[in-house]
């Protein structure tokens, strides 16, 4: 949260800020005295406030790290698609970690049905083995020329001199 905190302020200086943070109390707290700018809470929290965040219109939500949502079985992607936004914006450096299955949860829930439903989509890009289980990626060049008008990839020369030196 410091870092979205750092970032606001370093680009919109006078933005109002509503960090979520600690107890259910407090977090309880700062939905209730959140009127509008930007609320800033870890994924942690928002699947276990929920039912209060999903009566919450927001404009945009960006989604930091959003590889944290690639699977849709989970319970912080269930949970977080119940959240109502005009946008939805993610940001990862690593939008595959394990598989062409993590580009459907993310734009899935980027995008809802940008790619089709989950059955269609495994039926189109994935071969499996007796098993059931995926044993190997096909179609690759469709499925990705079907992402590039949702993915803004930058190459670290590209962003090299926004970075701090190595340490």
């Amino acid at each position: 949260l410091q870092w979205a905190e750092v970032e606001i302020a370093k680009w919109l200086p006078n933005a109002s800020i509503c960090p979520v943070l600690g107890s259910t109390a407090h977090r309880q707290k700062a939905y209730k005295t959140y009127n509008t700018g930007f609320m800033v809470i870890g994924y942690e929290a928002a699947r276990i406030d929920i039912a209060t965040l999903a009566n919450i219109p927001f404009d945009v939500i960006i989604c930091d790290e959003i590889h944290r949502l690639a699977n849709t079985r989970t319970k912080l992607y269930k949970a977080l698609k119940n959240l109502k936004s005009s946008y939805r914006y993610g940001l990862t450096a690593t939008p595959v970690m394990n598989s062409a299955l993590d580009l459907y949860g993310i734009l899935n829930w980027l995008r809802p049905g940008c790619l089709g439903n989950y059955w269609g989509f495994i039926n189109r890009y994935c071969v499996k083995d007796i098993w059931g289980s995926v044993k190997y990626f096909k179609n690759m060049d469709e499925l990705a020329a079907r992402c590039k008008p949702y993915i803004i990839k930058k190459t670290l020369v590209e962003v090299g001199m926004q970075l701090p030196e190595y340490t």
